[in-house]
């Protein structure tokens, strides 16, 4: 996005995600936090592409974490992100607004899930993004993880 819709607020965020890519798997170690602290979930996820499918598509597979499981699994080598997630409302459809923050801070994406594809690339985009990225698969969160701040900051000027 290059800036944020009318009306929008940062300073109001009710989640922070910190997803960590466990290095030479397909797993993810998802954390959703209300930002208050309290932890809503925890979670190991299988996600992945298959064969011949999209950016926006994937495999996934979850399992419910308790604090002890996820702290012992986060001690794994790999790469992570941080955003804050804001719900959002456009042309009748609930989107999310992710603010990432340390390696990607200045990236902001909106995102839509769950619908067949036929609907996501029909979908109307917004004046106030910059880009249509659902088909890049740079966007892909374990992409942009392994993005250092320097590869991220020299990425971001080319645009």
């Amino acid at each position: 996005m290059k800036t944020f819709p009318e009306g929008f607020d940062p300073e109001i965020s009710t989640l922070r995600i910190i997803d960590h890519y466990i290095a030479e798997t397909r797993l993810r170690l998802h954390r959703m936090e209300f930002t208050s602290g309290e932890t809503l979930i925890l979670k190991l996820d299988q996600n992945y592409h298959g064969a011949g499918q999209k950016a926006y598509q994937r495999i996934m597979t979850n399992i419910c974490l308790t604090e002890v499981e996820y702290q012992t699994l986060a001690v794994l080598s790999g790469s992570s992100i941080i955003k804050r997630r804001y719900p959002y409302q456009y042309a009748g459809n609930d989107y999310s607004i992710d603010v990432f923050e340390a390696n990607l801070d200045g990236l902001i994406l909106m995102e839509i899930e769950s619908l067949p594809e036929r609907d996501i690339l029909s979908l109307p985009i917004p004046g106030f993004t910059a880009r249509e990225v659902t088909d890049d698969l740079l966007f892909t969160s374990r992409n942009l993880a392994e993005l250092s701040r320097e590869e991220f900051q020299r990425w971001l000027s080319s645009w």
